[in-house]
């Protein structure tokens, strides 16, 4: 976020804890607080009006059971591509999480949250509206492909 404020980018950052907006405030972005999981055109739509571009880095948070990770880490943002379009922006990047290509080595305690963002990570089948998703994903050591390639 403060990347973006300095380099002179409106930002606004999405949170549910209103606790978090002097946080969010100090680092030079506008505070919108709203829920993912409650209804989007009186929540989340109205956070990304006006945004040429969303970075999805929310989650159901440590300690949460399955359900809330299917509701914030993969419907939240099926949601908030959903407002992206209707509000007409041009990017939307969800950022991902490693071991999502191998399913074989998850750990059971991270499973829910693997496949919520496994599935999340697809890109959208209605990409009528022009919107550009993208879901990168933090180097694991197993890629050798791209800039990013991490040797281990």
């Amino acid at each position: 976020m403060r990347l973006l404020t300095n380099a002179g980018r409106d930002t606004r950052a999405m949170i549910r804890n209103p606790a978090q907006a002097e946080r969010i405030e100090s680092a030079g972005a506008e505070a919108f607080i709203a829920d993912l999981e409650g209804d989007i055109e009186n929540n989340a739509g109205p956070a990304v009006e006006g945004c040429g571009a969303i970075i999805f880095a929310a989650g159901g948070g440590r300690g949460s059971g399955p359900e809330k990770k299917e509701t914030v880490d993969y419907m939240g943002a099926v949601k908030l591509i959903e407002a992206a379009e209707a509000a007409g922006a041009r990017r939307f990047i969800l950022l991902s999480s490693i071991r999502i290509d191998y399913p074989d080595t998850w750990p059971e305690h991270l499973r829910a949250y693997l496949t919520a963002k496994e599935k999340a990570d697809r890109p959208p089948p209605r990409q009528r509206t022009g919107l550009h998703h993208r879901a990168p994903r933090p180097p694991d050591g197993r890629s050798r492909r791209g800039p990013n390639r991490r040797y281990i």
